[in-house]
């Protein structure tokens, strides 16, 4: 859907009826991060309590740190050079276990504990509340 939404714009860029640029990051963390790291797994995390994640934990996974993101988007949206091209924040490609274990180390919190929540919950969840579809949407993304 979001390559589509790109290329849909991109042709409009093309053509001189849009000026259009795109900015991509991954999962944030950070100041101001909504996420599902940031929702359901570091508060978790740094209570010492088990964690309930969206998708593998040990799946290899893009994170982008808010400040980053923010930077990248203030250096895009100043240059004239960066319309009609797709830019990346920056990024770092680490697992849910690695960050939880890391965030848990920086709080003296004990060792993570984390388990995947199934289809079925997701799908359950999804019923209750709009943020929880957009989740369920996403799963790809996180296995």
């Amino acid at each position: 859907m979001r390559a589509e939404l790109w290329r849909h714009a991109k042709n409009a860029h093309d053509a001189g009826r849009l000026r259009v640029t795109e900015v991509r990051a991954g999962q944030y963390l950070g100041p101001g991060a909504v996420s599902s790291f940031t929702l359901l797994v570091a508060p978790r995390v740094r209570d010492g309590e088990l964690a309930l994640v969206h998708g593998h934990p040990d799946a290899a996974h893009a994170f982008s740190y808010t400040e980053d993101v923010a930077a990248a988007l203030v250096a895009v949206g100043g240059d004239e050079r960066s319309w009609g091209r797709a830019w990346h924040a920056p990024v770092i490609t680490t697992t849910l276990r690695q960050a939880a274990t890391e965030l848990a180390r920086l709080h003296g919190a004990p060792a993570p504990r984390l388990e995947p929540l199934t289809e079925r919950d997701l799908t359950l969840l999804s019923l209750t509340d709009p943020l929880w579809r957009e989740f369920a949407e996403m799963s790809y993304m996180s296995e």
